[in-house]
């Protein structure tokens, strides 16, 4: 027996917000568990432990995760870990302040032949950095889909708060609820004109 189900414009509106917001946390959690991942290898692997960088992590994932297909796209040949090593570097050179720890990760991948690679990255992430937007980086990966939800009419300004108290509600996010609301705010009206 089939059981037909109604419901109002209001309540599909709200299991819309949920399946996106549920959409956009999903790719915030890809971003801080790919920086995991890199710093967990790199730990393992060879022995530096950047890991009180996971604090950043959905920022820094969504900077180097491009970044990484960037590198695996011009040097397939590159391991996992090679490749962790090497963002790693990247990370290093945009996010620490230590002189120390960033030769010591340096010389490690001078010491493994990637260097070539590693130069492209850092060249790309350059490319990538704009001031103070690496903390911004997580809205990277997202874009793509508040501007198709945004033109399908599934989410307007109204959502934005909402949205944004889940983003900030993950845990995964390091900036305030409000920064969050006003990016995500503005990120809407830009893509609605």
């Amino acid at each position: 027996m089939k059981t037909t189900l109604l419901i109002n414009e209001s309540q599909k509106r709200m299991i819309l917000k949920e399946s996106i917001v549920d959409n956009i946390r999903k790719s915030i959690e890809e971003g801080y568990e790919y920086t995991a991942k890199v710093l967990s290898d790199v730990k393992k692997d060879y022995g530096v432990n950047l890991e009180f960088l996971i604090t950043w992590g959905a920022s820094i994932g969504g900077f180097i995760a491009p970044i990484g297909e960037f590198i695996q796209g011009r040097y397939p040949e590159i391991s996992e870990v090679e490749l962790s090593l090497i963002l790693t570097g990247i990370i290093a050179v945009h996010y620490l302040d230590n002189k120390k720890e960033i030769e010591k990760i340096l010389q490690k991948i001078k010491e493994d032949g990637l260097s070539d690679a590693f130069k492209l990255g850092l060249k790309k992430s350059n490319e990538f950095k704009v001031s103070k937007m690496m903390s911004y980086a997580f809205i990277v990966p997202i874009l793509l889909m508040l501007f198709n939800m945004v033109k399908s009419r599934e989410i307007n300004v109204s959502d934005a708060k909402e949205i944004s108290l889940r983003i900030v509600g993950s845990g995964i996010v390091s900036l305030s609820g409000i920064v969050v609301r006003d990016l995500v705010t503005k990120l809407i009206k830009r893509f609605k004109d």
